[in-house]
């Protein structure tokens, strides 16, 4: 091994805040990164996000909006 390299995002000051609002009014909330599951789960437990699936591709995070769309509205928040 020569090098190894780790990006990380910077996670927003106000996103805790901001998915506090969401549960405020009843509205559940879930993640779905193409981070790995440590990272998913250290979002999820500093922000309070009810549901985290990690390493999700495109195309499995379309599939799991279509799937939760049968339970209701859904609304996509990020990146």
């Amino acid at each position: 091994l020569i090098a190894c390299l780790s990006l990380n995002d910077q996670l927003n000051t106000n996103a805790a805040e901001v998915v506090q609002f969401f549960k405020s009014l009843a509205i559940k909330t879930v993640l779905l990164s193409g981070d790995d599951q440590a990272k998913c789960d250290e979002i999820k437990n500093r922000t309070k996000i009810d549901e985290a699936y990690a390493q999700q591709s495109p195309q499995s995070k379309f599939d799991k909006i279509k799937e939760l769309k049968k339970y209701g509205a859904v609304v996509m928040i990020g990146d």
